[in-house]
């Protein structure tokens, strides 16, 4: 998914979809992160309960950001459509 936004962005000249796609592409990472982060605080931390690394709670920056990506590329908010232009 990211590759695709990414190669898309490149080939188009208007702003508002090649920024767009670069935030699909980003959010695309930033998922992929997301589940590393939660892979890493398993092994460290295997099976004991309520016990958390530092990278449990970076998956969960990971997903805060995900979703403001998917949020900026998908709703597009006026003030964002302004500076790009």
């Amino acid at each position: 998914m990211a590759i695709i936004a990414f190669r898309s962005a490149l080939k188009t000249k208007n702003k508002l979809i090649k920024h767009g796609s670069q935030f699909i592409g980003l959010s695309g990472i930033v998922m992929l992160f997301i589940n590393i982060m939660f892979v890493i605080d398993e092994l460290i931390t295997p099976g004991i309960g309520g016990s958390f690394s530092i990278f449990y709670y970076l998956a969960w920056i990971f997903v805060i950001l995900s979703e403001l990506f998917v949020y900026l590329d998908f709703i597009l908010p006026k003030w964002l459509r302004k500076h790009w232009k």
